[in-house]
């Protein structure tokens, strides 16, 4: 079982734009990671994956740092924690998503 998650940076898509030919290439594989320590948590529990949620979300953020502008972050940002999850074994993404659905289920509640 995998005790963390890493996260990989996503700069922007100017990279798949300039290397067509090279789409079976991971792009993100030379770029700055971010280990996050999940193996204190108990992704059964719903707080230990809000928990989660939020020290991913964090480690993506402070991947993407140097974005110019608060949009640019926040695409960096969204991309980086969508393609670490692609990376992460099954039982990550579900309790990640368990995670996410009953936050935006809350925030749609609050309105």
């Amino acid at each position: 079982m995998i005790r963390s998650v890493l996260i990989a940076v996503v700069v922007g898509c100017g990279f798949f734009a300039a290397a067509p030919a090279q789409a079976s290439v991971d792009p993100y594989k030379d770029r700055p990671t971010v280990t996050v320590k999940i193996d204190d948590l108990d992704l059964a529990n719903v707080r230990d994956q809000e928990i989660m949620v939020r020290r991913v979300e964090r480690a993506a953020r402070r991947i993407c740092i140097d974005g110019a502008t608060r949009r640019e972050r926040r695409a960096c940002t969204a991309e980086t924690v969508a393609y670490t999850l692609n990376l992460a074994p099954s039982h990550v993404r579900h309790a990640f998503a368990a995670a996410n659905d009953r936050r935006e289920s809350f925030v749609l509640t609050q309105k």
